[in-house]
């Protein structure tokens, strides 16, 4: 499968039940059930949040509505009066109409020939679409930020490594911390959180440019938002942590490997699976350790400029010369540093010590821009690595679910040699 052209995430989708809910308030809540090209996984959702999707697409397309309007919003007030107890309970003939109309409007969406709808951020949260199976870009209503609301204002003390940092935040703080070891949930909360880890160490490196210039305000700000940051990474590897812990205990309480009976399918792990992601946790543990100490740590400021004058000075023998013998000699012959003579070339001799130290400042702003270039190189090929290991686990995932259904298929045809042997010997 190319890794630039993806499936429709979400392939068909249904609401087969409802459940009458006491908290935070009385209400109905709807299971959306969902099947994508190699998972299926379910939200539940309430009528005030299929409102709130259909006002998002109506404002982010004015001229192109949904193809289908919600169900009438009858259930509202007899659902407030039977909370406080001046009516009765919600006609469960009514819930059930609300339920067939909220299912027909999933599905004109779906099935509508115009994406546009499904390209939206609105609907990938709204479906709990897995990170790793959303478009490339998504469109977001104006009252919801763009991602242009999101760049630093000119002139302004914020880094690109700030505001990626700040959104990651953001997108995280949005998204409950995840619990489930299935419908491969687990996997996209573990890239969210190796993708924050990157943007902290990043920070990190930010904090110190600006402790070495002297920046205090903006090294201590910077330090505030990176201990925020390693304290959300610290609950997301929590919550990663404890639900692979039931995902172990559900194996050995299942010593055959296989899901129990009554249980939902896919929130079932094998072994091998549970033990490949021991080990993605565990490095990313180190790391979140290691971000962790760096963010608690005081960054040290050295005195960089001054060294740095220092060092040039005695390179290019503009240090006081009465300090030091021979400074008569040293006015009439250009002597670099103390003991050795550098060799002159074409390119310096015609050179005083100013258009020396001028010169020595070009080759080390062009070395600095090769540097950078080289780190974008790099961090491309970083990329380009990310995109593979996802393509790897969706091939892995695809051959576990190979693997499954030809197990079942194996049993379905011992059955029926069995049958059929019993058949032959009558």
């Amino acid at each position: 499968m190319s890794l630039a052209a993806q499936p429709e995430p979400v392939a068909a989708l249904a609401i087969p039940r409802y459940e009458e809910r006491e908290a935070p308030t009385k209400h109905v809540a709807y299971e959306v059930v969902l099947r994508g090209p190699v998972r299926s996984w379910s939200v539940w959702r309430r009528y005030s949040e299929f409102e709130a999707l259909h006002r998002e697409l109506v404002a982010l397309y004015p001229d192109h509505p949904p193809p289908q309007q919600l169900p009438a919003k009858s259930l509202a007030l007899s659902t407030a009066l039977a909370t406080l107890g001046l009516g009765l309970a919600a006609d469960p003939a009514k819930i059930e109409a609300r339920r067939a109309g909220l299912e027909q409007y999933l599905l004109s969406l779906l099935k509508a020939r115009d994406a546009r709808w499904r390209r939206s951020i609105a609907w990938q949260q709204f479906l709990a679409i897995p990170e790793s199976l959303r478009p490339a870009a998504l469109a977001s209503a104006p009252a919801s930020g763009s991602a242009s609301q999101r760049q630093p204002a000119a002139g302004s003390d914020a880094s690109p490594a700030a505001s990626d940092l700040t959104a990651r935040l953001a997108d995280m703080s949005a998204r409950p911390a995840g619990g489930s070891i299935g419908a491969d949930v687990w996997i996209d909360d573990l890239r969210q959180l190796q993708a924050l880890v990157t943007d902290i160490k990043a920070e990190l490196n930010a904090r110190a440019r600006a402790a070495e210039t002297g920046n205090v305000a903006l090294a201590q700000s910077k330090s505030a938002h990176l201990r925020k940051a390693v304290g959300v990474a610290a609950e997301r590897l929590n919550a990663l942590d404890t639900a692979l812990l039931a995902a172990e205990a559900a194996l050995r309480s299942s010593p055959q490997g296989a899901p129990q009976p009554g249980r939902d399918p896919t929130t079932h792990t094998s072994k091998g699976e549970v033990r490949r992601r021991q080990d993605l946790l565990a490095n990313l543990k180190e790391d979140v350790a290691q971000v962790t100490k760096a963010a608690w740590s005081t960054p040290a400021a050295p005195q960089r400029a001054a060294r740095e004058s220092a060092e040039r000075q005695q390179l290019m023998g503009t240090q006081s010369l009465t300090a030091r013998p021979g400074a008569a000699a040293a006015r009439s012959s250009r002597k670099f540093g103390n003991t050795t003579l550098p060799e002159e070339t074409e390119e310096t001799r015609p050179l005083d010590n100013e258009g020396l130290l001028q010169l020595q400042r070009a080759t080390l702003d062009q070395q600095e821009t090769e540097l950078d270039s080289l780190a974008s190189i790099i961090q491309r090929q970083r990329q380009i690595g990310l995109q593979i290991g996802q393509e790897l686990d969706l091939q892995n995932q695809l051959l576990e679910e190979l693997d499954t259904s030809v197990g079942r298929v194996e049993t379905h045809l011992k059955t029926s040699d069995k049958k059929l042997g019993r058949l032959l010997g009558k």
